[in-house]
């Protein structure tokens, strides 16, 4: 084969190269492995993309944040060797041993069609621990503040911790935890008189579920008060509130 090379520049004269049939060949062999090796990449880098995409999902769903979760490990039907410790994480203690933990419900147009409502749950500055989220069926106040303390000892227990300091500005939760429940008990779950079920009848038992063996202390604070606290859970409870969808 010959070819005809001018190079860059118009005015330099035709100049001829003869190749012979193998490396032709090599070239064209060359090329279709350049050409291979493009393609690759480029499928290789949607692949990737596409990968990114879903850990950034996952990375978002408030359980992978979980300390559980972030000891991940695979279980074969021929292993049984010893379960794999719980990740260990600093958190926020009181004089006495007690993690500190501060909760918070958020709710716009609490009462109205349009209510949107979410939960915070802050230990400190960053920690990985911290929870924003959309509460669970309908907006209300009530359910926020209480799905938010749902929250907080759930991490607890899943993390070992048995001794849980609650700072919420909920009386109304504090209340129900510390004096009401206990009646509300005794009768089945019905309010005093035989005067229907207790309200939020489903997350105040969850929550007391997930009590028992554990010491809880319940702390009231007044809210925004500048509390850091209070105000980095409530912060967290109204960015919660923003991702709402009500239930179908």
């Amino acid at each position: 084969m010959v070819i005809l090379n001018r190079g860059n520049k118009p005015e330099r004269p035709l100049v001829s190269t003869t190749l012979n049939w193998g490396e032709v060949n090599t070239i064209f062999t060359v090329f279709k492995r350049i050409q291979q090796a493009k393609s690759q990449a480029e499928s290789l880098t949607k692949e990737l993309t596409c990968i990114s995409a879903e850990i950034e999902k996952i990375q978002n769903w408030p359980m992978f944040r979980r300390c559980h979760l972030n000891n991940i490990h695979t279980l074969s039907a021929e292993t049984n060797g010893p379960a794999p410790k719980r990740a260990k994480y600093d958190f926020p203690q009181a004089d006495d041993g007690y993690v500190k933990v501060y909760t918070d419900g958020a709710c716009e147009n609490n009462g109205k069609p349009n209510a949107k409502a979410g939960i915070g749950v802050w230990f400190q500055e960053d920690h990985p621990l911290n929870i924003s989220k959309p509460v669970d069926g309908k907006a209300t106040n009530n359910n926020a503040e209480i799905q938010a303390c749902i929250h907080a000892v759930q991490v607890a227990k899943d993390c070992g911790i048995d001794k849980v300091e609650i700072i919420t500005d909920s009386q109304f939760t504090i209340n129900a935890m510390t004096n009401w429940i206990k009646n509300w008990k005794k009768n089945n779950w019905k309010l005093a008189g035989g005067k229907g079920d207790v309200k939020n009848k489903s997350d105040f038992k969850k929550l007391d579920q997930l009590c028992q063996g554990l010491q809880i202390r319940w702390v009231h604070v007044r809210g925004h008060t500048g509390i850091k606290g209070n105000e980095m859970a409530d912060e967290l409870a109204r960015k919660g509130a923003r991702l709402y969808k009500p239930p179908c």
